[in-house]
Formats: C-alpha cells, sequence, structure tokens
C-alpha cells in the first residue's frame, strides 16, 4: 500500500484525464535518491516558468514539508506570471509546520502560502486555526472513488472479522491490537495489513498468522470487503483525515478508532463506529465485544451515508475545481 497523499493525488489526476481537463504536472521531486537530488529545486523552477505562460491558474498538491519549503517560491513565480495560485497541503500538520516556524520564516509564510488565492485544508479544525490568518480558505477532505466491483449489500452482515490497513508502526495501535486479539475468542477474526516500518513487527511477517500482507492499490477495497469493521486505535502524531477510514466507509463498513487529532470530526461515536481513548486495551476490547448485529447494521448504513454526503470523489474533486474555475479570468462574451 503507498501512502494516502500519494493516493489521494493520484486519484486527482486520473479525473483530470479522465474529464480531459488540460494539465501540465510538475513533480516536486524528479530526483528521488542520489547526488542529482541536489538539483530539484532547480529543474521545479524552471518547469513552473515554462509552463508558467501556458496556465490559466496554477495549483500545487505538496505534502506538508514541501508545503514550507517550496509554497512560498510557487506563490511569488504565481504572482510573477499574473496567475491565481492554489496550494493544497496534504495531511493535517500544517499547523504544527507553521508553528515551528521562526520569525522571519513565519512572516514569510504568512505573506506568501497563507495569502493564496484558495487554500485547500483536509479538516475543520485547520480551517478554524487558520481563519484568522487567511481569507481564502476551503475545506477538502480526503476522498476515494465509488466502489466498481459487486460489494455486499448495505446495511452488511455481521460475521465478527476486523481488519487493520496501514503502516505497522506502534503509534497506530498495533500492540493495543495485538493485545486484544489474545483475549479473543475462536469466533473473531483479526487481521493486519500493510508494510512493516519498525523491527519490532518483523516477526509477524514470518508466522502470516494475524499479519496477511501487502495489498496494492488495486487489492484495497476488495480486501477490505471480507472484513466487517475497520480498526485503527491510532495515536500517529501525522493523523488527518486517514484514507483506510474513507475506504472503508465507501463499502458500509464502520470504524473503530480514537479521540485523536482530526478522527472525531469523521468518525462518528454511536453513529459510524465507535471512538475510544488512545493506547486504551481495554477500551478497544469492550468497543470490539459490544457490536452485535443491530448496532453493526446501523452503523454499516450510517458510514455508508457518511461516504455518499461528505467523502465521495467525483463530489469532491468536482466542487474543488468548481472553486478553482470561480478564479479564472471570464471569457470576453461572458464579462459582456
Amino acid at each position: 500500500m503507498v501512502g494516502g497523499a500519494r493516493v489521494s493525488f493520484q486519484h486527482l489526476v486520473d479525473y483530470l484525464k479522465e474529464k480531459g481537463i488540460p494539465f501540465y504536472l510538475v513533480e516536486t521531486r524528479p530526483f528521488e535518491q542520489g547526488s542529482l537530488r541536489i538539483l530539484n529545486p532547480i529543474l521545479v523552477i524552471w518547469r513552473c516558468l515554462w509552463y508558467l505562460r501556458r496556465v490559466d491558474v496554477v495549483w500545487g498538491n505538496m505534502s506538508y514539508g514541501g508545503i514550507r519549503l517550496f509554497g512560498p517560491v510557487l506563490y511569488l513565480l504565481a504572482r510573477f506570471g499574473r496567475k491565481p495560485i492554489v496550494l493544497r497541503p496534504f495531511g493535517s500538520r500544517l499547523r504544527e509546520t507553521y508553528d515551528a516556524l521562526g520569525g522571519l520564516a513565519k512572516w514569510g509564510f504568512e505573506r506568501t502560502v497563507l495569502q493564496a488565492d484558495l487554500l485547500f485544508l483536509q479538516t475543520q479544525s485547520l480551517l478554524n486555526y487558520f481563519q484568522p490568518l487567511s481569507r481564502h480558505l476551503a475545506h477538502l477532505p480526503t476522498s476515494r472513488e465509488v466502489p466498481t466491483f459487486e460489494s455486499e449489500e448495505i446495511p452488511r452482515a455481521y460475521r465478527k472479522r476486523f481488519a487493520f490497513l496501514g503502516h505497522l508502526k506502534k503509534e497506530k495501535g498495533i500492540d493495543e491490537i495485538l493485545a486484544v486479539r489474545e483475549q479473543l475468542s475462536e469466533e473473531y477474526v483479526v487481521h493486519l495489513y500493510g508494510p512493516i516500518k519498525e523491527a519490532q513487527y518483523e516477526y509477524l511477517a514470518s508466522e502470516r498468522i494475524v499479519y496477511q500482507g501487502v495489498l496494492s492499490r488495486q487489492e484495497v477495497l476488495a480486501k477490505l470487503d471480507e472484513y466487517d469493521v475497520l480498526l485503527l486505535p491510532t495515536y500517529f502524531p501525522g493523523e488527518g483525515y486517514p484514507g483506510a477510514i474513507i475506504e472503508a466507509y465507501s463499502l458500509g463498513i464502520p470504524v473503530i478508532s480514537t479521540h485523536w487529532r482530526s478522527i472525531p470530526e469523521i468518525v462518528l461515536d454511536g453513529e459510524t463506529g465507535r471512538l475510544i481513548a488512545p493506547q486504551n486495551r481495554d477500551a478497544l476490547l469492550e468497543a470490539i465485544l459490544e457490536i452485535d448485529e443491530r448496532s453493526y447494521r446501523k452503523w454499516s448504513t450510517q458510514a455508508r451515508q457518511q461516504f455518499e454526503a461528505n467523502f465521495e470523489q467525483r463530489k469532491v474533486v468536482a466542487q474543488a475545481l468548481d472553486s478553482i474555475h470561480q478564479l479564472m479570468p471570464a471569457p470576453i462574451a461572458e464579462q459582456a
């Protein structure tokens, strides 16, 4: 499985291609490794300048680190070319990035990135925080496509099958999942999917009892459809709107997650799943055991409704593009 930001960006690119919307793509890291990485900033700036006169709007989609380093440069390039500038930092760590800046760097960030013609932010908490600092904010949450294969009928049946999808690291709640699994009866199934990121979990790969390996982007939904509940007892500092939650919702699969960062904005406790305190194994076990057929059917229905209302990719991207379109100069006939 690849990172959520990369998946979200690829979905955007695919949508633009499908709709026949012309665009030029400039990779911010054309050289990922080796000594040539030092040339990345020069090459990116040169390509931006080359395409600048050919476009109507500049749209930067970057990690929170990229927006800190390259966002101001892209802003100045767009202003130089007299083009509207739209910026979209992936994830939820823009606030930490901004707060960590020194005096001069923060002053520059406020007068470039935060003055973009449109600044898309992933979470409502980020919108609330930056509202006093920017006049041009919009919500652009994580989104996913409607499943194209034949899934289970919603509301789904409850079979006591639980899955975790993501990087296997301590801060994702892996210790809590493993501990709780040992307390469940054999009628419960608990499986982990994703790349192993910390040495302490490497033993899982040899056992292949709980750990089931890494899924490709194309395999995720079909495999997730084999389960009933997504487990994500995370306390990972960079958590925003996890893509795994949105993917689960698209299938009508409820979620057990944590009162952590922006997750309560999308997991509605008692409606689309259950929220527990981070690092609380007893609460995780209780949340699993309290699910019955009646509560599960309710959560399954509302999980799918939450997806359709807020996270369906075509709707989310179309709204974002409509906001961007309003920045473009109107044709002469329209102006008249």
